[in-house]
């Protein structure tokens, strides 16, 4: 079975996946996006 990995805490992409029919697993990146 293929896996869908979603690098965020972000609830509303986790609801957009799922409203897809898709069921995400929940990995969050500790990468820091601002630099």
């Amino acid at each position: 079975m293929t896996r869908l990995i979603l690098a965020s805490a972000s609830t509303s992409r986790k609801r957009l996946l799922e409203s897809a029919g898709l069921k995400p697993e929940i990995i969050v990146s500790h990468v820091d996006e601002e630099t």
